[in-house]
């Protein structure tokens, strides 16, 4: 699960003790209790307002593939309706120049089982009108119609009770959870985590058709709404840094920190970070700290932070007056607040649009078909001709900035651990089949500028007998050539990796080859 790590990186380099992460499980099973007991009622619902239903409906949809219109489907319905004498309509297909005509026929009855049985008779009766009436075939899309009650008033008042009984449950669990965590001494870290676990089960419970409910909609607007509250939080952190006092202080240690972690249905994954101590003076008082900025810095800036801070040299700290233990040594984000914001306010809106596009059910090919009736083919044209002019334009940047990747550096390394580890994958459509897999975990180490470093080898996928094999092949102690990058050493192989440089000779053969394809979709 996500949150695993969070009491760990809240806790600075010191890990959260064994009770600790026992409430921690304790409290996050209880809240997916919670959340699964809420979402009884929730899922029952159309069961429940099903019972007081009065009359039912079912759908199929009929499509023809040679007919420029749908006279002749309709001819067929009128025909069909009065010979069995059902409640039917059909709805032809709104696109006047789609070639493959759809059409929606819906039965009105009292019972499933009588909706079920006269749209079968009414389906195969358009069929066979159909088919008197000329050549060509109409085919029927859905072997099982949907059925779905016609809703009434009690329909309506039990499905809200049902939602109200829900979000009860969820208010009180939730309650129940905040008091447990208050009473605990788990950080805040913690109940983040514990919200985020409860969250990622919500979403995969509520992602089905709740017709328009609260559930899609906190969905929807939950993805932009935590974006705008995780940069808000940033905001507010560099804001209230920048009033912090300027000092001096002594790097005290300056090593690479390896960080195993195990996620639910996966294998362990090493990390290397930069672990930095250092120590500064407030008046009489001696402070240390440990966190390097108000972020969390990415793993593959480890070298260039190590070789920054560097073992017993000086560097600036940045420290709150009020409680200098609230230290960093970098109190500026990577980039400015206005570019954070201004990118994080872009991709909302540009999330907002395709919600609203996807939400009203426009198409963007009738739009773009629409727009340029001239252009045969115009959806392809312009993919294809807007790819094809980005590769040309990457052509003429990396011929006059050709990249050039140095060649990995070789260095002795030694196997420090190895095992087999198993984990599941869900498969088929669903998502009900799991499959055991196993997976060779090989730890080996090598040094880089007097810094020891950490990764992984092994193929995942196999049986447990090649797994095994291969832990075999790699004993503890075994030392063997370890390849790494110069600019990255956290990035190391067994296998060397040769310098290569771009100049952008592939991005020109797939112009050429795209905007061919946008130029023949035009005129053809």
């Amino acid at each position: 699960m996500v949150p695993l790590f969070v009491i760990t990186s809240s806790m600075g380099a010191t890990p959260p003790n064994p009770e600790a992460m026992a409430t921690f499980g304790k409290i996050r099973l209880a809240g997916v209790a919670v959340l699964l007991l809420a979402f009884i009622p929730w899922v029952a619902q159309d069961f429940i307002s099903s019972l007081a239903a009065t009359e039912f409906t079912a759908e199929t949809r009929l499509r023809t593939i040679d007919e420029r219109d749908d006279a002749r489907v309709t001819s067929a319905f009128r025909q069909a309706r009065p010979q069995l004498r059902v409640k039917a309509s059909l709805a032809t297909e709104t696109n006047p120049q789609q070639q493959t005509r759809d059409s929606l026929l819906t039965v009105t009855a009292t019972s499933k089982s009588e909706a079920l049985a006269d749209i079968d008779h009414m389906a195969e009766a358009i069929r066979a009108n159909f088919a008197r009436q000329g050549p060509g075939e109409l085919y029927l899309l859905d072997r099982y119609p949907r059925v779905n009650a016609v809703v009434n008033g009690t329909i309506t008042l039990l499905r809200q009770i049902c939602r109200w009984v829900a979000l009860v449950l969820l208010l009180g669990g939730l309650t129940m959870i905040f008091n447990a965590w208050r009473h605990s001494g788990l950080p805040k870290a913690a109940l983040y985590g514990i919200l985020a676990t409860i969250a990622t089960f919500a979403i995969m419970l509520m992602g089905r058709d709740t017709e328009g409910g609260v559930w899609g909609i906190l969905i929807v607007a939950g993805i932009p709404i935590l974006f705008l509250v995780l940069v808000t939080r940033l905001t507010l952190k560099v804001r209230k840094a920048r009033s912090w006092v300027e000092g001096w202080a002594r790097i005290l240690t300056s090593r690479v920190e390896v960080d195993r972690h195990r996620f639910t249905g996966d294998t362990t994954k090493v990390t290397n970070k930069a672990a930095v101590t250092y120590a500064f003076s407030v008046g009489s008082r001696t402070f240390h700290g440990d966190r390097i900025s108000l972020g969390i810095a990415p793993a593959d800036q480890v070298n260039e932070t190590l070789i920054r801070y560097a073992a017993d040299k000086e560097v600036p700290v940045y420290y709150d007056p009020a409680n200098p233990q609230d230290c960093v040594l970098e109190r500026d984000p990577p980039a400015s607040l206005g570019c954070i914001w201004t990118g994080t306010i872009a991709g909302v809106l540009v999330y907002g649009a395709v919600v609203v596009i996807l939400w009203n059910g426009y198409s963007i090919n009738r739009i773009i078909e629409s727009s340029l009736p001239g252009i045969h083919h115009p959806v392809i044209v312009i993919g294809a001709g807007l790819l094809g002019l980005f590769c040309l334009g990457s052509f003429f940047w990396n011929r006059r900035h050709p990249i050039e990747t140095v060649a990995w550096l070789a260095t002795k390394g030694v196997i420090v651990g190895g095992d087999t580890e198993s984990y599941r994958s869900t498969g088929g459509s669903s998502g009900s089949s799991h499959t055991r897999f196993y997976k060779a975990v090989i730890e080996y180490s090598y040094n880089v500028d007097g810094q020891e470093y950490h990764n992984t080898i092994g193929e995942s996928g196999g049986s447990q007998a090649r797994a095994d094999a291969e832990v075999a092949r790699y004993p503890v102690g075994m030392k063997l050539d370890v390849y790494y990058n110069p600019k990255n050493p956290t990035r190391s192989s067994l296998r060397k990796v040769p310098a290569i440089i771009a100049r952008g000779r592939a991005s020109l053969v797939v112009a050429v080859v795209l905007l061919a394809v946008a130029i023949y979709a035009a005129w053809h």
